[in-house]
């Protein structure tokens, strides 16, 4: 009998962060700690905090797949026009 491979589950994880480092940390550890192998998501973090949160991703780039995207936080039509953008079409 052939036997067909389950597809393999691809979730992207959409954080956007304005200035709640202490925040991002706790959702990263929940993701980091959950039971979903880690080939089957992606994190992606839009940053518009006026201090970037490099520092905070930092710890948890070898267990998480991370994606950081640091945007201007001046620009609000940018921002919300962005997650479209992650997906190739435009808003």
């Amino acid at each position: 009998m052939l036997k067909i491979p389950a597809p393999v589950l691809r979730i992207s994880v959409v954080i956007m962060t304005y200035n709640r480092p202490v925040t991002l940390h706790r959702c990263l550890e929940s993701l980091a700690f959950q039971g979903l192998a880690r080939d089957c998501f992606e994190l992606v973090v839009v940053d518009v905090s006026a201090d970037p949160v490099t520092s905070v991703l930092q710890p948890f780039r070898d267990g998480l797949a991370i994606r950081h995207e640091a945007l201007a936080p001046d620009d609000v039509a940018h921002v919300l026009n962005f997650y479209p953008r992650l997906q190739g079409r435009t808003a």
